[in-house]
């Protein structure tokens, strides 16, 4: 038999985890001894992923997932898992660009895959979840990052998918009031640089990985979507807010 409900571990599912908001915010949901359910669509970047978490040592617990949420098998295994880990409170929805990195034309098969990954996919999972939810009287936080050099063309495929999760928030506030639903920018550029790409492709240490999100210095921004994951009360619901670096001292 489980454990009562209220005795259970907290569940936050996050994904797209190895981005570096996603990585952050999984980051600030352990050490708040929150389980983190993580997906991510290829192995090489979970493995650096959890490397990293198991160097921090974080009072949380991690549960990799890998593969494309367009698997209704993957979904339902995530479901599943969700009911075995605890009490779900929040699924974090990280929009992003994927592995669309060329700037070259964009095919039509590629924008539909696009649309499936970054929009479609995780909707579905939402759905399968939806009742867990909101019984918990959880939370979606829709988060949407600047991908700035995946191209103009893909850059305006993804801009029309954010919107679209962006309306999706305000749909989900207006007809579920079981839910809280909010959308965030967290203000910063999601997407690596080539350099810091290359040293991330090619870091082959836990440590090395660390130092490299470590520079990125998106803690701020991950410690703000993994509070509203927790604590976004329901006279939230519907709004986009925006994450604002914080004045340095003496200015």
């Amino acid at each position: 038999m489980s454990a009562p409900l209220e005795a259970r571990r907290l569940v936050v599912i996050v994904t797209r985890v190895p981005s570096w908001v996603g990585t952050e915010t999984a980051v600030h949901l352990l050490k708040r001894g929150v389980t983190v359910i993580g997906i991510a669509s290829y192995q090489h970047r979970m493995d650096r992923v959890t490397s990293m978490l198991q160097l921090k040592d974080l009072p949380g617990k991690f549960v990799p997932f890998v593969g494309k949420l367009t698997s209704q098998e993957l979904v339902d295994q995530i479901a599943a898992r969700v009911e075995q880990e605890g009490k779900l409170i929040a699924f974090v929805n990280n929009v992003g660009a994927f592995t669309f990195e060329s700037d070259g034309p964009m095919s039509d098969v590629e924008r539909w895959d696009m649309l499936q990954l970054s929009l479609i996919a995780p909707l579905r999972l939402f759905h399968t979840i939806r009742h867990t939810l909101r019984k918990a009287r959880g939370r979606v936080v829709n988060v949407s990052s600047d991908d700035v050099h995946v191209g103009l063309e893909r850059w305006l495929v993804l801009a029309a998918v954010k919107t679209a999760v962006n309306m999706t928030t305000a749909e989900i506030a207006l007809i579920d009031p079981q839910l809280t639903a909010v959308a965030v920018h967290p203000n910063i550029r999601e997407t690596l640089t080539p350099d810091l790409r290359t040293k991330a492709d090619t870091s082959e240490t836990p440590a090395e990985v660390e130092d490299v999100i470590d520079s990125e210095q998106l803690q701020p921004a991950g410690e703000m979507i993994a509070s509203l994951a927790l604590t976004a009360d329901r006279s939230m619901s519907g709004q986009f807010l925006v994450y604002q670096e914080p004045p340095e001292l003496g200015h």
